[in-house]
């Protein structure tokens, strides 16, 4: 994975499962999982597909069928992709947990993840 796709907080799959990066080296990241930290290589890292469990853990609200909401933000989960809307316009599509927190961190700040 690029490493320049990653910010601090972001969720991440890695071999030893999902966690959280808590710090960022030149060609490492050292990631929080069941509260250990372990290094790995950003080749070595995956996305975390987004799911509507992974929606409701990032506190966005479901609204019905496949529509949620956080803020100003409307967002259409369907398996293979999320399209985002702000304001009536489409403005992304993701499909990973950490481009949807980069997403939401550049317009509110950064939103805290409970594994």
């Amino acid at each position: 994975m690029k490493n320049e796709l990653l910010t601090l907080g972001n969720v991440i799959h890695t071999d030893e499962g999902v966690g959280v990066i808590n710090e960022l080296y030149g060609d490492e990241l050292c990631v929080a999982i069941d509260g250990e930290h372990y290094l790995f290589d950003y080749g070595d890292i995956k996305g975390v597909a987004i799911t509507p469990e992974w929606l409701e853990k990032l506190g966005i609200s479901h609204e019905k069928k496949n529509q949620y909401k956080y803020r100003n933000f409307k967002i259409k989960y369907f398996e293979k992709q999320t399209t985002i809307y702000h304001g009536g316009e489409y403005i992304f599509t993701c499909h990973y947990v950490h481009q949807l927190q980069n997403l939401i961190d550049m317009w509110y700040g950064k939103i805290e993840v409970e594994l």
